[in-house]
């Protein structure tokens, strides 16, 4: 099976360095709904649904493929972006501890638990329950629209790699 990961469009959150994760749920900008329109003409052929998670700027996104490729879009909560709890909505630059903590999520050993977040276990337990359910559906290709914590955790699982480069509209291609 070819799986296609593609990071949603920029939002202002994203231009602004602010931790979005799963509670702040803007849409794209400007730029972002651009990143996606122009991913949307390059987007790979033979794929028979899109899986997206339920945040707004990844719905937004995975609409504006969907106009060029016409299949079912099938909402994924697995799929959502990690949770920051009390850091939402600050940047790394704002906190006291920001240095360590970005430190933490760089290397993929971050715990936001202490914050009302979530750790990497946490997130990778979802998306490794994604993929187990994916492998049952039996597709050929297929394309997965999320964010940029759960395209880190494909790689990591998939690929065994701390990817660090994830910018928005990017896509990611994976052979399971």
């Amino acid at each position: 099976m070819i799986l296609y990961v593609v990071r949603h469009g920029e939002t202002d959150e994203n231009a602004r360095g602010i931790l979005q994760g799963a509670s702040i749920d803007g849409p794209l900008n400007e730029n972002g709904v651009r990143q996606i329109e122009e991913f949307a003409r390059m987007v790979p052929t033979g794929i028979k649904k899109i899986y997206a998670s339920p945040l707004k700027r990844v719905l937004q996104s995975a609409e504006i493929i969907n106009k060029k490729i016409g299949v079912d879009v099938v909402v994924k909560d697995s799929l959502r972006e990690r949770e920051y709890g009390s850091l939402a909505g600050k940047s790394f630059n704002d906190l006291e501890d920001g240095e360590q903590l970005r430190e933490l999520d760089v290397n993929l050993k971050y715990d936001y638990r202490p914050y009302g977040g979530e750790s990497v276990e946490d997130v990778t337990k979802r998306i490794g329950d994604f993929l187990a359910e994916l492998k049952k559906e039996g597709d050929d290709t297929a394309l997965v629209v999320t964010s940029r914590g759960p395209v880190r955790i494909f790689h990591k699982i998939l690929n065994q790699c701390v990817e660090l480069d994830i910018p928005n509209g990017s896509l990611h291609t994976f052979k399971i």
